[in-house]
């Protein structure tokens, strides 16, 4: 027997209903909670437990990559961390200026030079306006450098600082630095490429895996660094200060690429909210 066609429509409508319904929840549900970040970012932090003086001063530089054609866009913005809590503000300096980071870059990876401008030659370009607009290379860190009881395995591949190079070679005036306090601050861009490495995401792990290890210092006797930051006219008293990276995180680690379960929890909710809507409809369908 041919099934009544008042019953199509609404049988129709249920399936239609249905699935629109599963589609909608879902895609809810998945901008609610979606799946894990891959953010091609990492971010490290300085502290007095890895500092030259325990001045007291902290800082955080964040490392984001970017794809810019067949070469990949490094941006560091640095924080000076120092007058913020925690730890109590009392036991930290009342001034201070960040003035220099240097750090190396994984073996496999180089700068590209820009061909014009003042850094060109290590493919540095200072953000608009940036206190930052100076880029040494092979940057002796004293006493994070050849000189330390416990040398690095090379010298920094490169620093950036803000006001005069001696940031990064030396002693002297302080220039311009970030002071207390002053956060998200886009220092400038490294133009970066590499023979066997492709992409933003791929850099950004290159870097991580390389420093990783390293941070804090390891072995016996201590590796003292990839990365260190400097600091000076501390008050009170005019003092300076290095210190290394202590933590690194943010972005991505290997694996997160990995939906969570959420959204599938979301899917099976859905789906049975949909049959609920069928039964609905299937109850007022006409009979024959």
């Amino acid at each position: 027997m041919n099934p009544d066609p008042r019953c199509i429509p609404a049988r129709a409508v249920a399936r239609a209903t249905g699935a629109l319904a599963a589609a909608g929840m879902v895609g809810l549900l998945s901008a609610a909670t979606p799946a894990w970040a891959v953010d091609p970012f990492f971010t490290v932090t300085f502290g007095p437990d890895q500092s030259t003086e325990a001045t007291g001063v902290r800082a955080a530089a964040t490392f984001s990559f970017v794809d810019a054609g067949s070469f990949v866009d490094m941006t560091i913005t640095l924080s000076n961390l120092t007058g913020t809590t925690p730890p109590p503000l009392g036991s930290q300096p009342t001034a201070s200026e960040f003035v220099a980071l240097a750090f190396q870059l994984p073996s496999n990876i180089s700068t590209v030079d820009l061909g014009a401008g003042a850094n060109a030659d290590l493919g540095y370009t200072p953000s608009s306006g940036s206190l930052f607009d100076i880029a040494v290379a092979d940057a002796d860190f004293s006493p994070f450098d050849s000189t330390a009881p416990r040398p690095p395995l090379d010298p920094y591949s490169l620093c950036i600082t803000a006001g005069n190079d001696k940031g990064c070679t030396g002693g002297g005036n302080p220039g311009d630095g970030l002071n207390n306090a002053t956060l998200g601050y886009s220092a400038g861009t490294f133009r970066l490429s590499a023979a066997d490495v492709s992409g933003a995401l791929a850099f950004r792990q290159a870097f991580f895996n390389f420093y990783q290890p390293l941070i804090p210092p390891t072995g016996d006797p201590a590796y003292i660094g990839p990365i260190a930051a400097r600091f000076k006219a501390i008050e009170p008293g005019g003092r300076s200060d290095k210190l290394l990276a202590g933590t690194i995180g943010g972005g991505q680690a290997p694996g997160d690429e990995v939906p969570g379960p959420v959204p599938l929890l979301g899917a099976a909710a859905a789906f049975g909210y949909s049959r609920k809507l069928r039964r609905r409809i299937g109850a007022h369908t006409p009979t024959r």
